[in-house]
């Protein structure tokens, strides 16, 4: 029961959203005024997508090479340590 007494509830809530639209359309309608269309929400990428769009960008950085340097450098630097585990 309890069930049914929420699907009325959400019925008439739609219904009285509906009235409301109406309300607020049919005027303009009427008078043959175009009513206007909500503007569309861009689509949100997809991480794949998301991931793409940013490959690239560090082509032309010189301070990304110099990282890119450091990182090899340390790489090397730990991996020919006799120390290290």
């Amino acid at each position: 029961m309890a069930i049914a007494n929420t699907l009325a509830a959400r019925v008439a809530t739609l219904e009285k959203e509906l009235a409301r639209l109406r309300r607020l359309v049919e005027p303009a309608a009427r008078s043959g005024n175009r009513v206007p269309r909500p503007p569309r929400r861009k689509k949100t990428p997809s991480a794949e997508e998301a991931w793409l769009r940013m490959g690239g960008i560090f082509k032309d950085d010189p301070l990304f090479d110099r990282w890119q340097q450091a990182i090899a450098d340390y790489r090397r630097e730990v991996e020919e340590d006799p120390n290290r585990p």
